[in-house]
């Protein structure tokens, strides 16, 4: 059974096309519980000639799936400028986190970071896309006691979730300061949500 999830994984990532010629890459692999075969990365958009977040889904027999995204293929432009998956997790409902890079425009050196959620059959798009260009900051990072969230003026905090960076809930809170001192240390990722129904994401670290 392991040696034929590589012989499927190994063909459908040499599939991983949009544009003939374009230098598209096959960054991560995940499988699904249903056995599914997620495929994350970049691919050249035919309309822009971009570089897009690229996701594609195939079947346990190597075919596209075609009940995700356009035929199996889903592309997602961040920004104007090139775009490019580098880690993907698969919750337990089989929704997609991704995270990743996007150029900032006339300046190739820096690059934002994005995470971005998808639903499961991929037709929705992405949820909820964050780049590093928000002002939404959290303080001090990494913290041992205490983390502030800075940089929010037009809009209320609802509520904030803390998760592992795999996924996991740990805690929920309001306001826009979070205790940390019962956490044990790591790397933590902080859903903000918002009152305009945006969710803002940010990594931070916990030290004792």
């Amino acid at each position: 059974m392991v040696l034929l999830i590589l012989i499927l994984t190994a063909q459908a990532i040499a599939d991983f096309q949009w544009e003939a010629g374009a230098e598209n890459k096959c960054r991560t692999i995940a499988i699904q519980s249903d056995g599914k075969i997620l495929m994350a990365g970049r691919a050249m958009n035919p309309v822009t000639q971009q570089y897009d977040f690229a996701l594609m889904r195939s079947l346990t027999t190597g075919q596209l799936d075609s009940t995700f995204g356009d035929d199996g293929r889903l592309l997602t432009s961040i920004r104007s400028s090139d775009d490019d998956i580098f880690s993907m997790y698969i919750t337990s409902n089989n929704s997609i986190l991704v995270s990743g890079l996007s150029d900032t425009i006339g300046c190739n050196t820096c690059p934002e970071t994005v995470v971005a959620k998808y639903f499961p059959d991929g037709n929705t798009g992405a949820k909820n896309i964050v780049s590093a260009t928000e002002s939404i900051l959290l303080f001090p990072n990494p913290s041992d006691d205490i983390i502030h969230i800075q940089g929010i003026a037009s809009y209320d905090i609802i509520d904030v979730n803390i998760y592992s960076i795999t996924g996991r809930q740990i805690t929920a809170g309001t306001g826009n300061t979070l205790s940390v001192k019962n956490i044990a240390p790591g790397a933590y990722i902080a859903a903000i949500h918002l009152s305009n129904h945006i969710v803002i994401y940010r990594q931070f670290i916990i030290h004792h």
